[in-house]
């Protein structure tokens, strides 16, 4: 389980794709939760 807070979760999931091995990041299921600038 991730949880971040920062304000790029699209690069994060890039990051997460590659070190999983897979082509792409919607390949990830990914929960994501934010307010204001955090999402």
């Amino acid at each position: 389980k991730i949880i971040n807070i920062c304000d790029m979760p699209i690069a994060l999931m890039d990051i997460m794709a590659t070190i999983c091995d897979l082509h792409d990041h919607n390949d990830l299921v990914v929960g994501y939760y934010g307010l204001n600038h955090f999402g």
